[in-house]
């Protein structure tokens, strides 16, 4: 049996350095995934904002006028008649809903205003689709920071 003389384990100083330095990438390690998923949320919310605008063009074009207030965004997922008789739809399969949480967290549903002009005003023929969550606004609108 042979023995190994002059070798040692590591020291409690080097061993604390070390769970120091692992407790550090952690923490970065965990902020970084933080503002990854903060991202990942924004994006989905304007990838939604964009399909729901497309979704009411489309409509629009269909049966000459936007949907109103009252109908909503769920009118998109109807089939729908215009003045001619002509039918076509549903325009989406399903109405998205804004990502779940976030700081501040995502609504329940997309707001969705007919008449309404980007800035809040009226405008006959105009809509909003929008949504406020993650201390960002999701706008049908680029560059409008308040969803009414």
């Amino acid at each position: 049996m042979r023995h190994l003389r002059g070798t040692r384990g590591f020291t409690l100083v080097e061993l604390l350095i070390v769970v120091a330095i692992i407790g550090i990438l952690a923490a970065i390690s965990f902020a970084l995934y933080v503002n990854v998923q903060a991202r990942g949320r924004i994006g989905r919310a304007n990838a939604d904002v964009r399909t729901l605008t497309s979704a009411v063009g489309i409509y629009s074009a269909h049966t000459g006028t936007i949907p109103t207030t009252a109908q909503g965004l769920a009118v998109l997922a109807q089939i729908a008649t215009n003045a001619k008789g002509d039918t076509a739809g549903p325009f989406l399969n399903a109405i998205p809903v804004p990502p779940g949480g976030g700081a501040p967290a995502w609504p329940s549903a997309y707001v969705y205003q007919a008449d309404t002009a980007p800035g809040g005003g009226g405008a006959p023929s105009r809509y909003v689709v929008c949504a406020t969550g993650d201390g960002v606004v999701a706008h049908s609108a680029s560059g409008t920071s308040t969803c009414p």
